[in-house]
């Protein structure tokens, strides 16, 4: 997996981190032990666990400077998933999220 973190602000700069991830998802073993570490999100689904091999950054000039205008997770995703409830959630995510963009089983429920 990879990660990349721009800076919008300030200084331009991009730094990329490359290793091995696992998913955990609320089914497997470890989830309630990692989710602990998170605020409560109605709608979390999986927890990525990234072990970094590498480490590079880059001078990141050509990002653009971007102002944030507001987060809408508070206001608009956890209300939406609060009001769905856990089966419709379920449901939701059934429908949506059990294969990758990719093309791939997302792990999300147990086979």
């Amino acid at each position: 997996m990879t990660l990349m973190f721009c800076a919008f602000t300030g200084d331009h700069f991009i730094l990329r981190t490359y290793g091995t991830a696992k998913a955990t998802h609320p089914h497997d073993a470890g989830w309630d032990e990692l989710y602990a570490l998170f605020p409560d999100y109605a709608g979390a689904r999986n927890i990525y666990v990234l072990d970094i091999d590498l480490v590079t950054t880059s001078c990141g000039s050509g990002v653009p400077e971007m102002d944030l205008v507001r987060s809408r997770g508070e206001t608009d995703l956890e209300p939406w998933y609060d009001e769905m409830g856990p089966i419709k959630v379920t449901e939701f995510w059934e429908k949506k999220n059990t294969i990758s963009l990719d093309g791939r089983p997302t792990g999300l429920f147990k086979p």
